[in-house]
C-alpha cells in the first residue's frame, strides 16, 4: 500500500515536535474538558500523541 501523502504527520501535544509512527507514544489522559462523541465512559479522557515518556509524564501532571 502507497503512504498517503496527504495525511498531516501527528505532533507531540507538549513540544510540537513532527513525530513519525515510529518515534510517538499514545496514551489516555485525565481532562475534565474531554467530552466523548459517541462513550460516555470516555468523558473526562483525552488521546494524547507525544515524542517521549518524559512529555506523557508532563502531560499527565497537568
Amino acid at each position: 500500500m502507497e503512504p498517503d501523502e496527504t495525511a498531516v504527520p501527528d505532533t507531540c501535544d507538549l513540544c510540537g515536535q513532527l513525530l513519525d509512527e515510529e518515534a510517538e507514544l499514545l496514551a489516555l489522559v485525565d481532562d475534565s474538558s474531554a467530552i466523548h462523541t459517541s462513550d460516555p465512559k470516555m468523558d473526562g479522557r483525552r488521546l494524547v500523541t507525544v515524542c517521549s515518556p518524559e512529555h506523557l509524564k508532563e502531560l499527565q501532571r497537568q
